[in-house]
């Protein structure tokens, strides 16, 4: 391809996984016009992570032939197709007084009490 040195210059095809995060200026952005634009294009998961307020809002949304569902949780922790793992975000306040957040993986499921 014209241009390329080495490596790829293009990929074709959909994305399997999209992650937004929300902020003031983008919710209409992220939760309406990203969220139709992305089943349109096929995107198997959308995570939409929603800091802003607490509780930290962290949603796995899958696509279905009538567009994305929420993913259910149990304790926590959601179920990825894409990745096969479980996954929970969760956030703790920093030593410099912003918080932390933290993306946790697990293959197996995980408890009920965790």
């Amino acid at each position: 391809m014209e241009g390329a040195t080495h490596g790829h210059v293009e990929l074709e095809g959909s994305l399997d996984m999209v992650l937004e995060v929300v902020s003031t200026s983008s919710v209409e952005k992220d939760t309406v016009t990203l969220r139709r634009a992305y089943a349109e294009a096929g995107v198997r998961e959308y995570w939409l992570v929603d800091a802003r307020e607490a509780p930290l809002a962290c949603k796995l949304l899958r696509l279905t032939k009538r567009g994305y569902v929420a993913t259910r949780k149990h304790a926590g922790w959601v179920w990825s197709e894409v990745f096969g793992h479980w996954f929970r975000l969760t956030e703790q306040a920093g030593g410099d007084g912003f918080p932390e957040f933290t993306l946790e993986a697990s293959a197996t499921r995980p408890p009920r009490g965790d």
